[in-house]
């Protein structure tokens, strides 16, 4: 994501944005090669983002390193992106009930991913054991194979002797 798009969706001056990458940039992805736009990773917007909500709570640089320091060590993962509000949203607090219908349809959303998800599940098991059933049979067939192999051999040595 170039500066501007993690600026707007961050809801940042592309300046700010900017300075935040220079000051925690130990914490970000690697800089480009110079002369060459910075691309930041979906990890580097999460850490930006978590930056501006401290510096927007008025935490100092030094605390808010200390911060994305302890976060990093722990091993626990930056809040979601909560992208910057449009304008409309902006006007005012939605209200609750399209608030419950915008979840009731989220949970319904998720109700089918996870009864596809389960589905999906059900496909690859029954593959695998379509594989291993198969890989069997095929093992048996080898098997039988070689065993023929090798009573011909030895058929074909002992008619071999009795010339």
């Amino acid at each position: 994501m170039k500066m501007k798009q993690v600026a707007d969706r961050i809801g940042k001056h592309d300046n700010t944005i900017r300075n935040y990458a220079k000051e925690f940039k130990d914490f970000l992805s690697a800089e480009p090669l110079k002369g060459e736009a910075r691309i930041f990773t979906d990890d580097d917007v999460r850490i930006l983002a978590f930056v501006s909500r401290l510096s927007d709570s008025g935490m100092s640089y030094d605390d808010i390193h200390e911060a994305v320091r302890r976060k990093l060590s722990e091993g626990s993962p930056f809040p979601p992106m909560i992208p910057a509000a449009t304008p409309s949203e902006s006007q005012g607090l939605i209200p609750l009930p399209e608030v419950e219908a915008r979840l009731a349809q989220k949970d319904a959303q998720i109700s089918q991913l996870e009864a596809r998800l389960e589905e999906v599940r059900k496909q690859i098991e029954q593959n695998r054991q379509e594989r291993r059933e198969e890989r069997e049979t095929y093992t048996e067939q080898i098997g039988r194979l070689n065993q023929e192999i090798g009573e011909l051999k030895a058929e074909l040595k002992r008619v071999g002797r009795d010339k």
